[in-house]
């Protein structure tokens, strides 16, 4: 009896708070827009500049059903065992501006064109508009992201010239 009340005491006292692992429960689409672009622009610049955080990343592509991984992985400039050696680690600031280009992009383009599968469609496939280049080609630079983005405007707006 002794021994019950003992244990019954450790068991009262002790506190237990579940570890919940970040990389175990992936974001949506949602989740991952209210990470990133539903912040104001100085948060998002902030965000680049101090690095996005892989699990985000691997949260958004993991989002993606017709684009292969490892493609969205090459237009962000990284590599899959890049990827996988730095696990919630941050990006460099380069590469967290290419993964908010895309983020940004793939959800203009969702609605512009009216769903997600339209979008990613148009993201992978080449664009006359944009010299025969694939929209997620052009994620690395300021200039090809602008393109991107005039282009998603122009189709919006109806004006292909």
């Amino acid at each position: 009896m002794a021994t019950d009340n003992a244990q019954s005491k450790i068991t009262t006292s002790k506190k237990i708070t579940p570890k919940v692992r970040r990389s175990s429960v992936p974001l949506n689409w949602m989740g991952i827009k209210t990470k990133t672009l539903l912040l104001s622009g100085i948060e998002r610049h902030e965000l680049i500049k101090s690095g996005l955080n892989t699990s985000i990343l691997s949260d958004a592509i993991s989002t993606f059903k017709k684009v292969p991984r490892p493609e969205l992985l090459i237009a962000i400039g990284l590599s899959k065992k890049t990827i996988s050696r730095n696990v919630n680690s941050k990006l460099g600031p380069k590469h967290s501006d290419a993964a908010m280009a895309l983020i940004e992009i793939t959800d203009i383009a969702e609605k512009v064109l009216g769903t997600r599968e339209l979008a990613e469609d148009w993201i992978a496939r080449s664009a006359l508009a944009l010299n025969g280049k694939r929209p997620l080609d052009l994620l690395t630079t300021t200039p090809g992201i602008e393109a991107v983005k005039d282009l998603l405007t122009r189709i919006e707006f109806g004006v292909y010239a």
